[in-house]
């Protein structure tokens, strides 16, 4: 099945909101100096050897959250969803290589871990979250939509 279009609009809104509250999250760092996203409400190994760190921040639950969501109310748009995951990641990868992070990082965090150092830098667990999140509303879809 191809890229429906209406599909797709409804994922770019989807996309569009999700920016919208990324730039109020930037806001809130900015006026407040808070990052509520760097907050660990998940602290588990589970990852650790997968991926050579702990999980999770809000980041990748976020990522998780959205693409799951682009799943459930665009499911005919999967591959569309996975390229751009993959492109965003690419594009952040490329921005925190040539814009490093200015300033020292708290105790226990590490340069590099995209969780803990509050710096856009691309990072394979959030295309594993992408994923996920995008086969988990498929599903979700599959399960509540009647079949003719």
């Amino acid at each position: 099945m191809a890229c429906c279009r209406v599909e797709r609009n409804r994922g770019l809104i989807v996309i569009a909101i999700v920016a919208v509250l990324f730039l109020l999250n930037l806001l809130v760092i900015v006026s407040h100096s808070y990052d509520l996203m760097n907050h660990i409400p998940f602290s588990t190994d589970i990852f650790k050897p997968v991926f050579g760190e702990s999980c999770c921040s809000w980041w990748p639950c976020s990522h998780f959250a959205m693409y799951t969501i682009l799943g459930f109310v665009a499911p005919s748009c999967w591959k569309l969803w996975v390229l751009f995951g993959i492109g965003w990641e690419a594009c952040e990868f490329i921005f925190g290589y040539f814009f490093p992070p200015k300033g020292k990082l708290s105790p226990g965090q590490e340069y590099g871990d995209a969780d803990f150092n509050g710096w856009m830098s691309g990072n394979v667990k959030d295309i594993f979250f992408n994923t996920s999140g995008l086969i988990v509303g498929i599903l979700l879809r599959k399960l509540t939509t009647k079949t003719s």
